[in-house]
């Protein structure tokens, strides 16, 4: 949940934050509240915005457990009606998240079974609205070590969406995709991608990339292979998309140690790049794959990696991209101890790189040139 300024006490109060007086800002908060309540009763939607604004400026300076509890009170204010029923289910999917940024996970869920049986009390057990309170509940509950239930869950939300008509939804079916592959599952984690608008694959990608990064390596790297193979099969081979699959699968691999996946998934990438006529993603793919072949003592490999690296740049004509794998290549064969072969080379970097005239580019180049010659043509 963002803290925003917007307009009214909160924006005063965030004001006052920044000039520095926490206790005044927390003060005009709490007596937004207290007018609410006043002017405005118990029952009334004003209060729970109070409530909630405070919530918000809880998340501002970094108290989750209060921000929770002020999301709680706002959700415990019941305004009559269907809109206010809607409105603390909004409510209490904000504690949810904020008691999970207090690191209170079992809370998050218990709040989250709550708003999921109103979800079901107010609109039925096959509409779209009890989905979106399934997805979130699943989230947690496999946070807690539930798969099993967690799948369940996001199955049961799967299927309403796509009986609602939106059997695309991205975020359910990439969270979907991650349980499945957490289980073993011999489902197949994305299945087919026929009749899938555009937009709603570049959303499905945008998804797994995010959920991705923020997930264990080995599992992250299941998921992106699937879904790299499901792209190739039902698109195309040379689909633009895989290209940044094949980046963050790559950033699995070496997260995870698999050196093997790691330089496979470079190597694609370079090859899609060249076959998309994608001049400076191949290079940087070839740069890329330099360094993994280097870490994984592929010596060789590695400096004929940083030679072809160096004849795509000159290709490219761009001095500051020619500078930088020159540098690289240099740093590398003085890691070896080739001083001889590294000094030129880190000398006609430094020249590329006032070819640029890119100051950045130029202080790199020097600095990597000065530190090889302070350290004996040593960079370390």
């Amino acid at each position: 949940m963002a803290a925003t300024a917007g307009g009214g006490p909160l924006a005063a109060a965030m004001k006052t934050l920044h000039a520095g007086d926490q206790r005044k800002a927390t003060e005009i908060m709490l007596e937004a509240v207290r007018e609410a309540k006043q002017r405005h009763g118990a029952t009334s939607p004003e209060l729970a915005a109070s409530l909630f604004q405070l919530a918000q400026f809880c998340v501002a300076i970094g108290q989750y457990k209060q921000a929770a509890e002020a999301a709680g009170k706002a959700a415990q204010v019941h305004v009559p009606g269907d809109e206010g029923r809607k409105q603390r289910l909004t409510y209490l999917r904000s504690q949810s998240e904020l008691l999970q940024r207090a690191g209170d996970l079992e809370g998050a869920e218990r709040v989250l079974r709550t708003a999921l049986a109103e979800r079901r009390a107010l609109y039925g057990p096959d509409h779209v609205g009890y989905a979106r309170g399934l997805e979130p509940l699943a989230e947690v509950v496999w946070k807690r070590g539930q798969t099993q239930e967690a799948a369940a869950l996001i199955e049961e939300a799967v299927a309403i969406l796509g009986r609602a008509g939106d059997a695309h939804d991205a975020s359910a079916l990439v969270l979907r995709a991650f349980l499945l592959r957490s289980l073993d599952s011999p489902q197949p984690a994305f299945g087919d991608l026929d009749g899938m608008p555009a937009e709603r694959i570049d959303e499905l990608v945008d998804q797994a990339l995010h959920r991705a990064k923020r997930t264990e390596p080995v599992l992250a790297q299941a998921v992106l292979n699937e879904l790299r193979d499901t792209i190739a099969l039902n698109l195309d081979v040379n689909d633009p998309r895989l290209l940044r699959i094949l980046a963050a699968l790559a950033d699995a691999a070496r997260r995870a140690g698999d050196k093997e996946g790691w330089r496979e998934a470079l190597e694609a990438s370079r090859t899609l790049a060249e076959a998309r006529g994608l001049g400076e993603q191949a290079l940087q793919s070839e740069q890329a794959l330099a360094l993994a072949l280097d870490e994984s003592g592929l010596t060789e490999e590695a400096e004929q990696a940083y030679r072809a690296a160096r004849a795509r740049a000159e290709k490219l004509g761009k001095p500051a991209l020619l500078a930088s794998v020159l540098r690289q290549y240099g740093l590398f064969l003085a890691g070896h101890d080739c001083r001889a072969e590294a000094e030129p080379i880190l000398r006609e970097a430094a020249a590329a790189a006032r070819a640029a005239r890119d100051p950045e580019t130029i202080g790199r180049a020097l600095v990597a040139l000065g530190v090889f010659e302070q350290h004996g043509g040593h960079p370390d």
